[in-house]
């Protein structure tokens, strides 16, 4: 029943049985009380907890250290606290490892130098779980415990002959984080990358990566660079993890290379790690040599390694822009895995102007209608990123070109995108009748029309002389209630905003002036107007 059943009378009787003459009751009132948590913290339970830490029975007494740390910083009192570092020395190893347990359980509260002293004095116990447990709590601990002396003890008990100390011991240095980057621990993680036990090598590499840009000596690079060599998937991974924190000062010749023949492993999480290290990397990353390998990557069998190579492309960024680079990222944007669609639409939008070409903004403006939102998304991103910076030739050429596509789904993001992106205030007149052509008027097509002004639509069909352009007008025209008039070779259009003067510039102004004239007439026509 847990909490539910923490009423005042029900404590009483729990309390009550904490002197039954009985231990498996003693045990169990101790267990109920742990499960009532916060409500049964009062100072009535603490006091008869702490009397029960004197009980004869060492399962009993370690079951009240464990209520006690289960109602934690409740139960952190100056009392408390003394009671379970007197338990520390109790002669049966069980309770010393549930004083521990309980200290590491309180927190900040119970990081006092008197505490601390305590379980220093603790790592020298006969009994390794004591001392794992040791360590344990001073990782709990965390910031507060790492002083000097405290990193001196943790890397001596990384020399403790039984392995679950010294994992402890490379557990408690890694929470400690950059405050235990000191020289000799760094030294001392090294030479556990060497231990023969596998999953110690994994816990010493882990705390490695914690450390950050201060562990990054040429001496802990070339650890990591053996480790990359190990037969244990897990460490090769993490190693690799810990290169690429290292960002820029791991990247030398050596480790790129190693990095490289990782992208080949036969493990799909260490493929994984080696094009994120070489992502972190950044410039110092982006030779031919990697760019080359991050393309033969897209083609593995796994979509997370393909995604992760899309990513890696994207962040090497300008350097890695290359018309292969986009062919191949353009490519990856029909992948019929969800994620490496995405990736590819992030690396395109992350090359920027170098990415801006018709083609990419075609792919993108497809990816509008794409059967999955985040695809879609990224698209859109990708679009304003490459978009503004793509001749406009080429935006509209490609916003046209997929308005072909019988994709309701795409469609609607287009017109979004057209207001988003002011695609509307593009120079419609540069446009080439490969585009025009296509451009189907549809009621489908309605929401577009609105939103590209009929004297920049004319001013494309002049400069183009295309004749494809004209029902593009009239229909711009009737939907936005815009009038257009013909004065030799003025023409204006009159609309919901001021007056707009066309500017024209053809050759065969007349000849255009009287196509553009008959349309309207032509449209007038077909609506019965008079």
């Amino acid at each position: 029943m847990g909490d539910k059943a923490a009423t005042s009378e029900v404590i009483k009787g729990l309390l009550n049985a904490l002197s039954d003459e009985n231990e498996d009751v003693r045990y169990s009132a101790c267990v109920v009380l742990r499960k009532m948590g916060d409500k049964a913290a009062s100072s009535e339970v603490i006091r008869a907890l702490l009397s029960t830490l004197g009980d004869e029975n060492e399962i009993v007494k370690s079951s009240a250290c464990e209520t006690l740390g289960k109602v934690g910083n409740k139960a952190a009192t100056s009392e408390v606290i003394r009671a379970l570092l007197n338990t520390l020395g109790d002669e049966k190893i069980g309770v010393r490892i549930s004083a521990c347990d309980a200290l590491a359980k309180m927190g900040d509260k119970a990081a006092t130098s008197e505490i601390i002293r305590a379980l220093l004095s603790t790592l020298s116990d006969e009994n390794e779980i004591v001392k794992s447990s040791v360590c344990e709590t001073l990782g709990k601990v965390g910031d507060k415990a790492a002083s000097s002396e405290v990193i001196r003890a943790l890397l001596n008990t990384l020399g403790d002959e039984e392995i679950c100390v010294r994992i402890s011991a490379c557990d408690a240095l890694a929470k400690m984080g950059d405050k235990a980057a000191t020289s000799e621990v760094i030294k001392g993680l090294l030479n556990a990358l060497g231990d023969e036990n596998d999953y110690l090598r994994r816990r010493a590499c882990d705390a490695r990566g914690k450390m950050g840009d201060k562990a990054a000596t040429s001496e802990v690079i070339k650890g990591l660079l053996n480790a990359l060599g190990d037969e244990n998937d897990y460490l090769r991974r993490r190693a690799c993890d810990a290169l690429g924190k290292m960002g820029d000062k791991a990247a030398t010749s050596e480790v790129i290379r190693a990095l490289l023949n990782a992208l080949d492993d036969e493990e799909v999480s260490v493929r994984i790690s080696a094009c994120d290290a070489l992502a972190k990397m950044g410039d110092k990353a982006a030779t031919s040599e990697v760019i080359r390998a991050l393309l033969s990557t897209l083609s593995d069998e796994n979509e997370i390694v393909k995604s992760s190579a899309c990513e890696a492309l994207g962040k090497v960024g300008h350097k890695a822009a290359s018309s292969e680079v986009i062919r191949a990222l353009l490519n990856a944007l029909g992948d019929e895995e969800v994620g490496v669609r995405i990736s590819a639409c992030d690396a395109l939008a992350k090359m920027g102007d170098k990415a801006a070409s018709s083609e990419v903004v075609r792919a993108l403006l497809n990816a509008l209608g794409d059967e999955n939102e985040d695809v879609r998304y990224s698209a859109w991103n990708g679009l304003l990123a490459v978009g503004e910076k793509a001749p406009i030739n080429d935006r509209m050429i490609g916003l046209l070109d997929v308005l072909r596509v019988d994709s309701c789904c795409l469609k609607k993001n287009v017109a979004e995108m057209v207001k988003e992106a002011s695609i509307s205030e593009l120079a419609v007149g540069w446009v080439g009748s490969d585009g025009v052509s296509n451009f189907c008027v549809k009621k489908l097509h309605f929401g577009y029309l609105e939103t590209l002004s009929a004297d920049q639509v004319i001013s494309g069909f002049f400069h183009t002389e295309n004749v494809d352009w004209l029902p593009v007008i009239t229909v711009a025209a009737l939907l936005q209630g815009s009038a257009v008039t013909v004065t030799g070779k003025t023409i204006v259009v009159y609309g919901s905003k001021d007056p707009a003067v066309v500017d024209v510039f053809s050759l065969n102004h007349q000849r255009l002036s009287q196509k553009l004239v008959e349309a309207f007439v032509d449209q007038a026509r077909r609506l019965d107007l008079p």
